[in-house]
């Protein structure tokens, strides 16, 4: 995909939905190799999400490689009832260049 503001990458996923009459839940998986804004790589990214009102919560998890390292990874939860604390992740940050050019 390329968007105006020089994003480019391939997007692939996938997506399962589970009894959407009596009990709603989904789960996916998404993919976004080769991710680069403008002429910055940013490398491959993968996120999961997985969804179950019983729980109350979206799971979510994920991972960003660049050169085949894994250079930061998330796992947590985002409870959607809660008016506080509604965010629970643990990050993990590993030689990651966290620094964004913008381009005029």
């Amino acid at each position: 995909f390329g968007l105006r503001q020089g994003l480019s990458g391939m997007l692939n996923g996938t997506g399962r939905v589970s009894d959407p009459i009596n009990n709603l839940s989904f789960k996916s998986t998404l993919d976004i190799e080769q991710l680069q804004l403008k002429t910055q790589a940013v490398g491959d990214i993968r996120v999961n999400v997985d969804w179950d009102p019983k729980l109350d919560f979206l799971d979510l998890s994920g991972i960003i490689k660049n050169k085949g390292k894994t250079n930061f990874e998330y796992d947590g939860k985002y409870y959607f009832k809660r008016a506080k604390d509604n965010l629970d992740f643990n990050l993990k940050f590993k030689e990651l260049d966290i620094r964004i050019k913008f381009y005029t």
